[in-house]
């Protein structure tokens, strides 16, 4: 059953030179988040998401890069990305309107592994099929119609259809690094393990040596992988660190801590500017 708390919505009919960035959130069973998001022009900022996204750009005009490719987004488009995949998205009309599904790796491992092991993953960042778009517009649409007559089974029915139409296959394309998440050196353990998370202490040189490596090979690594510097990936995971915390039910304070922030004023900055919004919004369009 899916749950809206409005609090993040505003008149989606305002004066278009006017309008801001606006967000509803639903939670589909505590299991996957869904977004709507109309939005002026933004600039593309690199970030990576702790979930697997799959999104229906609605309308307006955007592009996503990752890797070394950027992808157009046209309406149309579906846009689909692996977790922890960087990437940077970029919206350069007056209004642009897009609906994503943020799935936890967890359902996604438990709803897929029976037909692809524990390798499944997107295919490719951007597409244009027909079936999979309508189907999200479906999901949005009974969203705001009932959002109690949307679960996570709508989801599962979903990643059943992706499979179907190969845009989920059981191994990542090689010779296309953009698709490819984290890998070598496992950087989510490696940057979340222990107290060593507080971002006014990097201390790169001392992860770099827990895998046998200088600081210029560490970061040589982390670029060809992860698609950014160290330091910029860690931040990336403290914010999901805090998204698990909030979603979990702890205060700001104590997500904070748990995610290794200095002090929450700089939690929100990071925050806002990989999701879209504050901690304190996202902790309140999850309640209910």
């Amino acid at each position: 059953m899916a749950v809206l708390v409005p609090l993040l919505w505003t008149d989606p009919y305002l004066d278009e030179v006017k309008m801001e960035r606006q967000v509803r959130r639903w939670r589909l069973d505590g299991k996957v988040d869904a977004f709507e998001i109309i939005s002026t022009s933004e600039a593309g900022v690199l970030h990576c998401h702790p979930s697997f996204n799959i999104g229906a750009m609605i309308e307006g005009a955007a592009s996503v890069t990752s890797g070394s490719m950027t992808h157009v987004q046209a309406p149309g488009a579906v846009v689909t990305l692996n977790a922890y995949q960087p990437h940077a998205s970029a919206w350069s009309a007056a209004v642009n309107r897009y609906f994503v599904l943020h799935i936890d790796p967890a359902f996604w491992e438990t709803r897929l592994q029976p037909e692809l092991g524990a390798d499944g993953q997107f295919a490719q960042p951007v597409c244009r099929d027909g079936l999979v778009f309508h189907y999200l517009l479906g999901l949005r649409d009974q969203l705001h119609k009932d959002p109690t007559s949307v679960s996570s089974d709508d989801i599962d029915l979903l990643l059943k259809l992706c499979r179907g139409r190969g845009l989920i296959r059981d191994h990542v394309d090689e010779e296309d690094p953009s698709l490819t998440p984290m890998n070598g050196a496992d950087f989510r353990e490696l940057f979340s393990e222990g107290d060593d998370m507080q971002e006014g202490q990097p201390r790169i040189s001392n992860l770099a040596e827990q895998v046998g490596m200088s600081r210029y090979q560490f970061s040589r690594l982390c670029s060809q992988t992860a698609g950014m510097q160290p330091r910029r990936l860690r931040l990336q995971l403290m914010v999901a660190r805090a998204q698990k915390a909030i979603n979990e039910g702890q205060d700001l304070a104590s997500a904070s801590l748990h995610a290794g922030f200095s002090d929450q004023s700089h939690m929100n900055r990071e925050f806002r500017r990989t999701i879209g919004m504050t901690p304190r919004e996202y902790q309140s369009a999850g309640r209910g």
